[in-house]
């Protein structure tokens, strides 16, 4: 043991009564520690630069999404409009119905509800098209 005390210790002085022995062993401890500070430094770094490149990943699939949105609100708008709607009926052949087989629904002006409902279809719906011609029987 006093071969490795002698062999291991670098400085020896004297402080108030006390001997303080600087070993090789102080040094590596002190050496571990900035060594673990210095790889937590750059751990740190790397994750900023990473969560930097996620954030600007999920902002331009955000806009990829914005602008899908948009899209597809357009094709709902195109494929709902009136013009479509008469347009495909006129293809497929579709008459409009005689006056004795329409029901109309009268609402009451004291229900909200139905308030409400009449200036939601209000707003979407225009007065109808003018009349298809019914298709003639045995064709």
């Amino acid at each position: 043991m006093k071969f490795l005390k002698r062999h291991l210790v670098l400085k020896e002085t004297r402080v108030g009564g006390r001997t303080r022995t600087l070993t090789i062993f102080s040094y590596l401890w002190l050496t571990l520690f900035a060594v673990a500070f210095v790889l937590l430094f750059v751990w740190v770094r790397l994750q900023v630069f990473k969560t930097g490149y996620e954030i600007v990943r999920l902002r331009e699939e955000r806009d990829r999404h914005a602008v899908q949105g948009r899209t597809l609100e357009m094709q709902l708008m195109n494929l709902t409009s009136l013009k479509h709607v008469d347009d495909k009926a006129r293809q497929m052949r579709f008459a409009v119905p005689a006056r004795d087989r329409m029901v109309f629904v009268t609402l009451s002006d004291d229900d909200t509800f139905l308030q409400n409902l009449r200036a939601f279809f209000a707003s979407w719906f225009r007065p109808a098209s003018p009349a298809l011609p019914a298709p003639q029987r045995g064709q």
